[in-house]
């Protein structure tokens, strides 16, 4: 039923904008005539008043239709525009509210590539925020969800093109890359901003439990090597231990703290990165279907084990989607030449089904059995 008034109404739009143009027609010649008749007194003397009458209601009720099939004309085009198959939607990051959408319309699945869980978080929190609550939301009304990871997970995703760079390094390229104007320290002080928001009291806290060995010890060394094989990838030892770096993270985060962004150390900045990334992760992975892949592997061996070589080797997977219903996706590229990424749209089953979902199939291919039996 609603397939076939969905056809009915892509058949009368047409219909409506067509008849918008023959109400123009015939408009024109009204208001010519309507404005002789108006304006000319020789003219005038001739025409009756109920004439005159009716040819203003006649004007008045053309006007109305010309304005509402011109709307209707306009809404149509906007459907058409929507409904193309494939369309950009925009540099890294602010694909991401395309993403959202795709989630929220979500009704039997959510298949998602990546190479991070917090994908986009450091340049745009408020914009990963909402595609978190967005699966969130979605597994909570029953929606299965599958992330696959590349590799351990990176600090700053492949799309953004700035990792493995030191602080020193980003600041030089932010602007340079990423365009607006906007220059690294002023992505790195809204960042902060978002981390001591009082609604992210939960953060700290779970921070806290790191440092205090109330957390799992796994935990803390998969941060441990997370962050030694990042500062190894800017060619930097971790000077300290990680209990220091923890109380550090803490500090920054502290809505009172009095550290400036000028203070801020690679240290630091990458221990904040994967902290958030490891703290997205345990969130989502409390119930959705979350691995991580070894993008190094020749495909038989890989596992969900976080290990230094896969962080320091560096190599992202190229290709990133988010699939909505096996028909709906977003996809976007890790590398775009000289700039982010950019993002598309699409519903093209070629793209979709023989592409996206053809290589999510693959990288499954690549778990061990036990874990893809428990999908």
């Amino acid at each position: 039923m609603i397939r076939a008034l969905t056809i009915l109404w892509s058949r009368v739009l047409p219909l409506f904008r067509d008849l918008g143009f023959a109400v123009l027609v015939l408009t024109v010649p009204g208001v010519i005539l309507w404005h002789m008749v108006r304006s000319d007194p020789v003219i005038d003397q001739f025409v009756s008043r109920k004439i005159r009458d009716a040819l203003e209601i006649e004007m008045a009720w053309l006007a109305i239709a010309s304005i509402a099939l011109a709307m209707l004309a306009y809404y149509y085009g906007k459907r058409q525009l929507e409904a193309l198959s494939t369309r950009s939607v925009g540099w890294f990051p602010k694909h991401l509210t395309e993403v959202s959408d795709i989630i929220r319309s979500a009704q039997h699945s959510v298949d998602i590539l990546t190479d991070a869980s917090d994908y986009g978080s450091f340049f745009a929190p408020a914009l990963h925020q909402a595609v978190h609550q967005e699966l969130i939301r979605a597994r909570n009304r029953q929606v299965r969800v599958r992330m696959l990871i590349c590799g351990a997970g990176e600090p700053i995703t492949g799309n953004a093109r700035f990792s493995g760079h030191s602080i020193e390094e980003l600041r030089r390229q932010v602007t340079m890359i990423l365009g607006g104007g906007v220059d690294f320290d002023t992505y790195l002080s809204r960042y902060l901003k978002y981390l001591r928001r009082p609604d992210e009291s939960n953060f700290r806290e779970w921070v806290e439990k790191i440092k205090n060995r109330r957390e799992s010890e796994e935990t803390k060394k998969t941060f441990h090597r997370l962050l030694t094989a990042s500062l190894r990838n800017i060619k930097k030892p971790l000077d300290r231990s990680i209990d220091a770096c923890l109380l550090e993270c803490l500090t920054w985060c502290d809505p009172e703290s009095q550290l400036g962004i000028q203070d801020m150390n690679d240290d630091s900045f990458y221990a904040l990165l994967h902290l958030r990334h490891l703290w997205f992760e345990m969130k989502l992975d409390l119930d959705m279907w979350i691995h991580h892949l070894d993008v190094n592997s020749a495909g038989h061996d890989a596992a969900t084990a976080v290990d230094e070589q896969r962080v320091t080797q560096n190599r992202q997977e190229a290709l990133h989607f988010w699939i909505a219903d096996d028909r709906d996706a977003v996809f976007t590229f890790a590398d775009s030449g000289e700039r982010r990424g950019r993002g598309f749209r699409t519903k093209d089953p070629a793209i979709v089904e023989d592409v996206l979902m053809s290589v999510f199939a693959e990288k499954l291919r690549t778990l061990p059995l036990e874990i893809r039996s428990g999908e």
